[in-house]
């Protein structure tokens, strides 16, 4: 995460809307979604919480065969791939989780991309959906550095709207999972 990458407050302030959601989360229905989206099985189920054990979301790969009217006409290869990728909450996620959450859909949408390998579902790519975790891990820090010197705050209550899908399951979540500015240094 390099310093000319994050925009300060004011020079988003210039374009981005204030009383509506952000334009670059509109399609928030793309990014969250619930364990049932992708009607996973019972193994990949227990798998995923096994990758994101000391997570509060998980990152799940599949086709939205819950909702199939709410599908958005595919013209790319990238936007089917943001089709079949979504991030599940779990109830207790904080904004900061939110956050993380975002950063790691955003590496794994771009892994996927970048193979070329959109129709998958989450059993064929656990390699990768533990690198993405794993990076996410070592670059939250570095993000949440970068957005404090360009003076952004903490993520703040309901930053993304509200995101009211939530699921539970067992999670041991990480004392450093959500740090904040100052401890990411």
């Amino acid at each position: 995460v390099q310093h000319r990458l994050v925009p300060t407050p004011e020079e988003v302030a210039k374009n981005e809307r204030i009383f509506l959601p952000p334009k670059h989360l509109r399609r928030r229905a793309l990014a969250f979604g619930s364990l049932s989206r992708s009607k996973l099985s019972p193994d990949e189920f227990t798998r995923l919480m096994q990758i994101f054990s000391k997570d509060r979301y998980i990152l799940v790969v599949g086709e939205d065969v819950k909702n199939p009217r709410n599908k958005f006409e595919r013209t790319t290869p990238e936007e089917a791939i943001q089709q079949n990728c979504h991030i599940v909450l779990h109830e207790e996620a904080t904004n900061l989780d939110i956050l993380k959450s975002t950063l790691a859909l955003f590496l794994l949408r771009r892994r996927l991309v970048f193979t070329g390998r959109g129709q998958l579902r989450s059993r064929e790519c656990y390699n990768l959906l533990e690198e993405v975790r794993e990076e996410s891990d070592r670059l939250f820090p570095l993000l949440l550095k970068q957005l404090s010197l360009q003076g952004w705050a903490s993520p703040s209550r309901f930053m993304f709207g509200r995101v009211q899908q939530r699921a539970f399951w067992p999670c041991r979540s990480r004392v450093s999972s959500s740090p904040t500015p100052s401890s990411a240094s």
